[in-house]
């Protein structure tokens, strides 16, 4: 992809696309009908990828400011005592929305438009 083209995915270079792919729309609408904040493993669970192909295409997402993410501790049961372990919650934020919103009437007028 040269520097110069817009609107072509480079699968070698994936930090130079301009808009995300549709697997990380898949994502931010995952996050969109949450309606709050989800742990990479539901998010996974919700687009059917596991839980480090979220990070990873949620890497781009995430520097290009469509969704936001946090890490917190919740306490779990491991080897049948209780712990607190870090899990990365992502949630999607108003550039996010915005593209959606926008995909979404685009995807509406194109369908009158037939």
């Amino acid at each position: 992809m040269k520097s110069g083209e817009t609107g072509k995915v480079s699968l070698r270079k994936p930090w130079l696309q301009d808009a995300p792919s549709a697997l990380q729309e898949r994502l931010m609408l995952a996050l969109a009908e949450a309606g709050a904040p989800i742990s990479s493993a539901d998010l996974g669970k919700r687009v059917q990828l596991s839980t480090s192909a979220v990070k990873g295409y949620g890497a781009w997402l995430l520097k290009k400011e469509f969704v936001g993410q946090h890490r917190r501790s919740v306490r779990r049961v491991v080897g049948g005592r209780t712990c607190a372990l870090p899990e990365v919650f992502w949630n999607l934020q108003p550039k996010g929305i915005e593209y959606l919103s926008c995909k979404k009437t685009a995807g509406v007028s194109e369908q009158t438009a037939v």
